[in-house]
């Protein structure tokens, strides 16, 4: 008699929510790219470079944020 309340228990420790799977992320993904580290910029080559810089960070972050969302979505 003593074990009628555990069998009565058990199915209802399988009805429940989903497990939830975890999502990895590489780490490397997750840090931000640099930009223009240097002076701020005197003449125009050196503005050229800055734009430069930046436009490579901006391409890579955005990079990294479609790399991000195929990994969730999946």
């Amino acid at each position: 008699m003593r074990l009628y309340p555990i069998i009565l228990a058990a199915p209802l420790v399988a009805c429940g929510p989903e497990p939830s799977v975890g999502i990895y992320v590489p780490p490397d993904l997750l840090l931000a790219p640099a930009g223009w580290t240097g002076p701020s910029p005197r003449d125009e080559g050196q503005l050229i470079d800055a734009a430069a810089a930046e436009k490579r960070g901006r391409e890579q972050c955005a990079g990294q944020l479609i790399a991000i969302a195929e990994i969730v979505q999946k």
